[in-house]
């Protein structure tokens, strides 16, 4: 028998979350309040090839989807709104 799912996060949660993952996990020092909405955490060096592909396992396990390749793009990681938006659209 399938162990039931958790519901979804809201928008909300779902920003504080990849928000603390982010503090958590950077390799570089940051403050949570230091990554707002527009904030590229790319050019900032909060992301790093490496830590896009452990947050991408980490969105995946939140949501319970899988992101294609082509969800894995610059765009959509290089600021916390951006990862924001993509997980609204992944779980329609």
């Amino acid at each position: 028998m399938a162990e039931p799912h958790e519901p979804s996060p809201s928008t909300e949660e779902l920003r504080t979350r990849v928000r603390r993952f982010l503090v958590d996990n950077s390799l570089v020092p940051i403050e949570a309040q230091a990554l707002s909405g527009d904030f590229n955490l790319i050019e900032g060096g909060v992301l790093d090839s490496v830590l896009i592909l452990e947050l991408v396992g980490f969105i995946e396990e939140l949501l319970g989807v899988l992101l294609s390749p082509d969800d894995i793009v610059a765009e959509n990681f290089s600021t916390l709104e951006g990862i924001v938006e993509l997980s609204a659209r992944l779980r329609r």
